[in-house]
């Protein structure tokens, strides 16, 4: 009752949402009676929550440290789950199917988990929606049905082994193998995250693809001795590298941006007149 009363003063935003406060109160209190666990309580009120679709709103145990992850991230196209980015040991996974974990359809575990997501940004519900399913205790075991680009069952046995700080950049990191299904997919290549050997690693995720987009926004991290040729393959006619190398966009939230304007602003002031 706390938690609704203080959404009631103080959220601004109820003039857009086209539903009943009052009524998602006795809801939850009806829901809430039924809960057996802590667990079932926490799923009570972020469904409560959710009902504001507010990307800024949500709902967590507080000092809950056991939340690990499998080392795996997953991307939605259409209705259908693929393998996103994962850890280097697993990246020969990377752009197969999702089918099932645990042997429950990886569809129903995802709107079912939509359910306790608050926000109306649909990228936003997929990321959370996987991590809340994904989540669970250190060294949980999940079992995970997969199909690969030729149409191949497998199921591999994953691990909760990641704490929070070190899946994030899995979930963070864009898709670095094929979006889409596997006969009509589109490759993406990030070259600030892709190395050469990364690329070559996946280069049969790449043979399939319809289509590639390279993202050279930033700073690619392949060295000059390889991105010229590897980039040449890419490209009908000849080409002059000298745009390659110059920034087209600058990118403020960049460290080295705010590094380098740190140093000229000290050199400014310690410059002799």
């Amino acid at each position: 009752i706390n938690l609704w009363n203080t959404i009631h003063h103080f959220y601004p935003y109820f003039d857009v949402l086209e539903m009943e406060w009052e009524e998602q109160l006795k809801k939850a209190i009806l829901k809430t009676a039924n809960d057996s666990s802590q667990r079932d309580f926490l799923r009570t009120l972020q469904r409560l929550m959710a009902q504001l679709k507010d990307s800024h709103v949500y709902v967590r145990l507080k000092g809950d440290q056991n939340v690990y992850y499998p080392p795996v991230s997953f991307i939605k196209s259409s209705d259908r789950f693929y393998i996103r980015s994962t850890t280097e040991e697993y990246t020969h996974l990377i752009g197969h199917e999702v089918l099932t974990i645990d042997q429950v359809s990886i569809q129903k575990l995802y709107y079912e988990h939509l359910n306790y997501i608050s926000s109306a940004n649909s990228n936003y519900l997929d990321k959370k929606a996987f991590k809340s399913f994904l989540s669970g205790q250190k060294d949980m075991k999940r079992k995970v049905k997969l199909k690969d680009s030729k149409g191949n069952e497998l199921v591999v046995e994953l691990n909760n082994e990641l704490r929070g700080s070190r899946y994030t950049p899995l979930t963070d990191r864009i898709s670095k193998s094929a979006i889409g299904t596997p006969a009509n997919c589109v490759a993406y290549l990030d070259m600030s995250l892709m190395s050469y050997n990364a690329f070559r690693n996946q280069i049969d995720v790449f043979k399939i693809a319809k289509s590639i987009v390279i993202d050279m926004r930033g700073y690619p991290t392949l060295a000059d001795k390889n991105i010229k040729p590897f980039l040449g393959h890419f490209f009908k006619t000849t080409y002059s590298p000298k745009w390659i190398f110059t920034p087209k966009v600058l990118k403020p939230d960049r460290i080295d941006f705010f590094n380098n304007k740190t140093k000229n602003h000290k050199k400014k002031k310690n410059s002799k007149h």
